[in-house]
């Protein structure tokens, strides 16, 4: 099980599984986000992550 929330916070990442990943500038998947592709390196997200977990980010 992952955790929800990171530290310190990410500013880049690199997918190296077979599945997306969501990246969110808040606590427990919330504010901004940023889907990140299977195999895909972000070097600038734009935004210091907080939380991330795996599958597609969703939008409401």
């Amino acid at each position: 099980m992952y955790e929800p929330d990171l530290g310190p916070p990410v500013v880049r990442a690199a997918n190296q599984t077979s599945e997306p990943w969501c990246f969110f500038s808040q606590p427990s998947y919330n504010g901004e986000r940023r889907q990140v592709a299977p195999r895909e390196t972000v070097e600038d997200f734009g935004f210091e992550v907080i939380s991330v977990r795996s599958g597609r980010c969703t939008w409401s």
